[in-house]
């Protein structure tokens, strides 16, 4: 509940960002609480933030994305854990007086099944796959260090 209101708190700026990457459907990850950046390459979850999880491993543990909202923190990109967030999937509908979100709750398994099937979406996946191993990694190192 807390995480699609969230998601709609910031509408107009996720309806912006999937108008600039051509996108009419994507899944968002949205954190219900807040988790500290264990490692580089990981993003700083606060509440309040929207990402457009752009790869997850399909063990639904990690997934890597962009923040879209709150504009302070917009652009960066980072993995992070499953755990602390919720997916949703934010759909684009048009009507007669613009265009509009649908939200639902999501699976993590969702954000391969929207990539298109493209050469360029495979290699982009498989590029970001590579990240978030070498980030779990990295995560999994650190804490055995501590």
């Amino acid at each position: 509940m807390l995480a699609m209101m969230t998601a709609r708190m910031h509408e107009g700026p996720i309806l912006r960002y999937m108008r600039k990457m051509e996108l009419r459907k994507m899944v968002l990850a949205v954190p219900v609480d807040a988790a500290a950046q264990d490692c580089t390459d990981m993003l700083d979850i606060i509440l309040g933030i929207v990402v457009h999880c752009e790869a997850s491993e399909s063990s639904g543990d990690w997934a890597l994305g962009s923040v879209i909202a709150p504009q302070e923190y917009a652009e960066q990109r980072g993995c992070f854990r499953c755990e602390d967030m919720r997916p949703i999937v934010a759909e684009v509908r048009s009507n007669r007086f613009g265009d509009e979100l649908e939200w639902t709750h999501g699976l993590w398994a969702q954000v391969g099944q929207l990539q298109p099937p493209t050469t360029q979406a495979r290699l982009r996946q498989k590029a970001f796959v590579n990240r978030l191993k070498a980030t779990r990694t990295r995560w999994e190192a650190q804490a055995r260090g501590k």
